[in-house]
């Protein structure tokens, strides 16, 4: 199974998240958008693992802090068959430190997990190709959403199912309320 490690949303940022997705497709050339269920904050991708034991005992490892995340801005990752657009979130040291944290874990417990730096997005498209009128500032006014309160984290799988990419919760950890 295909695992990693995430910061899932209410029901009312997913929305507002959403709103932004569709803002996107419709000053895109072409977009391939993220679904609505599928949005989220990746922590860690974990890849390819059977060790799902494992995963479990790295997760419950994992010592953090609730704390607020804003979203706030878009951006966007250059790609030869179009950019990667996502809204930028920001949670400080409280937010890279849970990330570094989480990492840490994974490595313990004998995962080969992507070493690229934490870089904290929520990626609403791939393969985004703008239209003439597309607005950078309409869609980063529409990604902004203050105060956010992670109190959890979760383990994610990964899976096509016919033929859509399908992410499902296999283990959710709290945070500590100190």
């Amino acid at each position: 199974m295909r695992l990693f490690v995430a910061i899932n949303f209410d029901r009312a940022t997913t929305d507002k998240l959403y709103e932004g997705v569709c803002a996107l497709r419709r000053q895109s050339l072409s977009i391939s958008p993220s679904h609505k269920e599928n949005l989220h904050l990746t922590l860690c991708f974990v890849g390819e693992t059977k060790n799902l034991r494992g995963a479990v005992s790295a997760m419950d490892k994992v010592s953090s802090p609730c704390f607020s995340l804003d979203i706030r801005d878009y951006g966007e990752f250059s790609r030869s068959d179009g950019s990667i657009c996502f809204a930028k979130a920001q949670g400080g040291k409280a937010l890279t430190d849970l990330a570094a944290s989480v990492r840490s874990a994974f490595c313990e417990q004998g995962f080969q997990i992507d070493t690229k730096p934490f870089r904290p997005h929520i990626t609403l498209g791939r393969r985004f190709i703008p239209s003439p009128d597309f607005s950078r500032e309409s869609i980063a006014k529409l990604l902004t959403i203050p105060a956010l309160r992670v109190t959890e984290i979760s383990l994610m799988k990964s899976e096509r199912i016919n033929g859509k990419l399908t992410y499902t919760e296999v283990y959710k950890k709290p945070l500590s309320n100190i």
